[in-house]
């Protein structure tokens, strides 16, 4: 059974694969969910290839470039993220 934390983690890899543009090429739809403990990050961009790591309340680039997504907004509730 996952815990609270990796349910939060999920919903926030979902949201940002369904809602976020890649950080990189800003191709919309391209992302993807890369499968349970992969060990550098958890979407990669169909597209252009650029992995990305999904944080609770930010989404960071495999690397140390930070592009954030504010998501505590639709912990609990659906709203559209642009």
């Amino acid at each position: 059974m996952p815990t609270k934390r990796q349910e939060q983690g999920s919903f926030g890899e979902q949201r940002v694969v369904k809602e976020c543009p890649c950080p990189r090429c800003k191709s919309r739809g391209a992302l993807v969910r890369l499968p349970n403990n992969s060990k550098c990050a958890d979407l990669i961009c169909d597209f252009c290839g650029d992995p990305a790591q999904v944080k609770s309340t930010k989404v960071r680039r495999a690397g140390w470039q930070e592009f954030t997504y504010d998501l505590r907004p639709v912990r609990d509730r659906f709203a559209r993220l642009r």
